[in-house]
């Protein structure tokens, strides 16, 4: 889970300089599996 935030924040600079429409749609689509798990946790 914390390499998916990583990687994340790593593709959410790199938009900076390089922006792209699906770099957006792939990270939103981490962010969503993130809150799963996020989720996931706290009702364990």
């Amino acid at each position: 889970m914390g390499e998916i935030a990583l990687l994340n924040l790593e593709k959410s600079f790199n938009l900076i300089f390089d922006f792209r429409r699906n770099n957006i749609n792939q990270i939103q689509k981490d962010e969503d599996l993130l809150d799963y798990l996020e989720d996931a946790l706290m009702n364990f």
